[in-house]
């Protein structure tokens, strides 16, 4: 798969280079604020708090895998590498982050019919975000897979614990 993007797009496009730096201080933070207004205009203030609360959680799940599991990224004589690393491809940070990230607006319960061009923007910024780590071959398509499953699992925590608060004079609770 790596071969086959990179016989698409080139090694070391320059869109993937500048999507890899929107997962990275300091450009994280506007793309936590796309992700919190694009959850917002989809299903509410509710799912906006649940961007930063899935970035939270996939950062712990990063400190996690990574004292627990060493994998190797794509190495430098079989595919194309732009930047070399030693850390361990898997997680991958960028998957977590966009997982998480975009991820709630993905999932979350629309409060309008209008907002699927939405949650269709999330999906493609998610896949496209994953295809610019392995054309920059800094993760195997595994991993990215991995990576973002893992982001959508904290996406989805963190949407069911906000959608949990309750409404004035009212509870979700029972």
């Amino acid at each position: 798969m790596t071969l086959a993007l990179q016989s698409a797009f080139g090694a070391s496009p320059q869109w993937a280079e500048w999507l890899t730096d929107t997962a990275k201080p300091p450009l994280v933070v506007a793309t936590i604020v796309v992700g919190a207004g694009l959850a917002w205009l989809i299903a509410g203030w509710r799912a906006a708090l649940g961007v930063p609360l899935a970035f939270g959680f996939g950062w712990l799940m990063d400190k996690a895998a990574r004292a627990l599991i060493f994998a190797p990224r794509p190495a430098a004589d079989v595919v194309e590498v732009a930047s070399a690393s030693s850390s361990s491809g898997l997680p991958s940070t960028f998957g977590l982050v966009f997982g998480g990230v975009f991820g709630v607006g993905l999932m979350a319960r629309a409060k309008r019919w209008d907002t699927a061009s939405l949650q269709v923007l999330a999906a493609f910024l998610i896949i496209t975000g994953a295809a610019a780590r392995v054309v920059l071959g800094g993760h195997w398509a595994s991993q990215m897979l991995v990576s973002v499953l893992l982001g959508l699992a904290s996406a989805a925590a963190a949407y069911c614990a906000t959608t949990r608060i309750p409404r004035r004079g009212r509870s979700n609770f029972p």
